[in-house]
């Protein structure tokens, strides 16, 4: 099987690998992969890899079969795999799955099911990784676009749903105004919709750099958007609460010291900036916190119910995908050799913010 590979230490170095696949044992399946999606998101995985587990996900190997996870790792994607082989009960060839998944053309899983048209991967090296990554959901018609949008947007809108809900439950600490950096990233312009979706929300302005500011301005999504180079047209006198999409740890403290006390709460979500991620002075740390949307998930289905919170967020997200329709546009890669041709790209934030790559393997 073919699998792309990263240095956990060393993310911007990445190579494909023909390693041998597993035999399968009872109660197993063999998955082969579709399409993914390949974005910002993954680079926060790959970025977040140690803190969070993402390495754990899918172990490495190398061509002859050994263990080499804790050098090389493989950063997980969102798309579809249909069972091409399988020793389970549970599971039948030619079920086609929506989740999480290797980039890589096949990947071994043991399902057990978790409800109609559901699975959740019970291998063992999984067991305590974030449950909400481990459930894989049925998807039967193969509609392309669909495929594709759900692929790219599903694992972001849920992630921007989420923020909206984490803010508007704790009344958006009474801000006046809300700032979202990297507003051009496809997570951002979740959070946007989401708010847009809620009338009570305070003024959203977005940031971004100068070459992408006419993109975002074309959205029409946020009430003002300001270039990182043109801070000083913010209004600071507001009381604002900050959602940081980029991991500029400069932008974060000339933020912080601009706004002051009025600077009330900032949420770190994702990490578009991630070579920028040197602390800088001037960050009121008391006053951040890190965004983990599979607990924030966690606490709205207490709140709300599993069933609530489905039917609300599929509604979100589905909504959501139609109105990327207007700007969004999906290249294809026909392989994961084209895909490390646009890897680094992707990791040094120079694909378009208008385009989103899915990778292609039928």
């Amino acid at each position: 099987m073919n699998v792309l590979q990263t240095n956990r230490k060393n993310i911007n170095e990445y190579r494909l690998v023909e390693a041998p696949a597993k035999s399968l044992q009872s109660g197993q399946i063999r998955l082969s992969v579709e399409r993914f999606s390949f974005t910002a998101n993954n680079v926060t995985y790959a970025v977040m890899g140690d803190m969070i587990k993402y390495w754990q996900f899918f172990p490495s190997t190398d061509k002859n079969g050994k263990d080499i996870s804790s050098e090389w790792g493989q950063i997980p994607v969102w798309g579809f795999a249909t069972v091409s082989e399988s020793q389970s009960d549970a599971v039948a060839v030619g079920e086609r799955y929506f989740g999480y998944f290797p980039p890589s053309d096949q990947v071994v899983m043991k399902p057990t099911p978790a409800g109609p048209g559901s699975f959740v991967d019970a291998s063992d090296h999984r067991a305590s990784l974030p449950a909400g990554y481990n459930v894989y959901r049925a998807a039967s018609t193969k509609e392309t676009q669909a495929d594709n949008e759900r692929s790219m947007l599903y694992p972001l809108f849920v992630t921007a749903y989420a923020i909206q809900d984490f803010f508007a439950s704790r009344d958006w600490y009474q801000a006046e105004q809300v700032l979202i950096i990297s507003a051009s990233s496809k997570t951002s312009i979740g959070v946007a919709y989401a708010m847009a979706d809620n009338t009570t929300t305070p003024k959203a302005v977005g940031l971004t750099s100068s070459r992408n500011i006419a993109t975002v301005d074309g959205l029409n999504l946020y009430d003002q958007s300001v270039a990182y180079d043109s801070m000083e047209n913010l209004d600071v006198s507001k009381r604002s609460v900050i959602i940081d999409m980029s991991g500029n740890q400069q932008v974060l403290a000339d933020l912080h010291k601009l706004l002051g006390d009025n600077m009330a709460m900032t949420l770190n979500v994702g990490i578009t900036h991630w070579d920028e991620m040197q602390p800088k002075a001037g960050l009121i740390r008391d006053r951040c916190e890190q965004f983990f949307a599979p607990s924030h998930i966690q606490e709205m289905m207490k709140r709300m119910g599993p069933q609530e919170f489905q039917a609300d967020s599929t509604r979100f997200v589905s909504e959501s995908a139609l109105k990327t329709r207007s700007w969004l546009q999906i290249k294809e890669l026909d392989s994961l050799q084209e895909l490390t041709q646009h890897y680094q790209a992707v990791f040094d934030g120079k694909v378009d913010a208008n385009t989103g790559l899915i990778v292609n393997l039928t």
